[in-house]
């Protein structure tokens, strides 16, 4: 949650190859736009999901509510033969995600229901709202071992451990049930992957299984950078 003092406020232009990043909103709205020329906007509780592939730029403007922002970004590796793709994107409106109880259904699934938009990677990433006292449990999936738990807001209590507002919490490597019980009204958001196997070759916002592939990302982001420069947009 990000304090903005004025009415808009921009993420300038930036490169990215080998990953995709993972967007979920919650205070305040979004517009994105890409060197592929797509434009989206999210509102609060709405996801975007964006492939790099082979390279991309992009750039966000944010218009925050009661002054502040609230986005929550996550980075996940591309599969080694989708790491040099073409690159994606798809914006995802809340009404559209399943919502089971108290829990949304952005990826993967939770009691059976399955998100509505489905990506090449195993990821379960949920939104959670429980009254004070509440529980709430989830077994992932066998091969997703590791998680991060993040409160919105209020307080949440995990095996005698408390999580307050804002605290990430970084689960154990394991498929095992996670447990967590409300210490107020409590929003939360959880998540679950895979454990990658692959090496990293990295550079600033590229991401890649080899250098090899990094190498042609980097080619391909400094390519488009000329040709944005070219038509005056950075």
């Amino acid at each position: 949650l990000v304090e903005v003092d004025s009415d808009r406020w921009c993420f300038d232009w930036h490169p990215h190859s080998g990953v995709s990043t993972l967007t979920y909103n919650f205070q305040g709205s979004l517009e994105h736009s890409d060197s592929l020329g797509n434009i989206g906007q999210i509102n609060e509780g709405d996801f975007q999901y964006m492939k790099s592939g082979k390279g991309i730029w992009h750039r966000e403007f944010y218009t925050p509510r009661d002054g502040k922002v609230g986005v929550l970004q996550l980075w996940l590796r591309l599969n080694p033969d989708e790491e040099l793709d073409n690159p994606s994107y798809f914006d995802l409106m809340n009404e559209d995600m399943p919502i089971v109880g108290n829990t949304k259904v952005i990826l993967g699934s939770f009691e059976g229901r399955i998100s509505s938009k489905s990506i090449n990677r195993s990821v379960t990433y949920l939104d959670v709202q429980l009254k004070d006292g509440e529980s709430w449990k989830f077994t992932p999936d066998q091969n997703l071992k590791r998680g991060f738990i993040f409160p919105l807001s209020g307080e949440l209590i995990i095996e005698d451990e408390s999580l307050s507002q804002f605290e990430l919490g970084i689960l154990e490597d394991s498929s095992k049930s996670i447990e967590v019980k409300a210490w107020g009204e409590t929003r939360f958001m959880i998540a679950f992957s895979y454990i990658g196997e692959d090496p990293m070759a990295t550079y600033y916002g590229n991401r890649h299984t080899n250098e090899e592939s990094l190498k042609e990302g980097i080619r391909e982001v400094r390519r488009i950078e000329i040709d944005l420069k070219e038509k005056g947009l950075i």
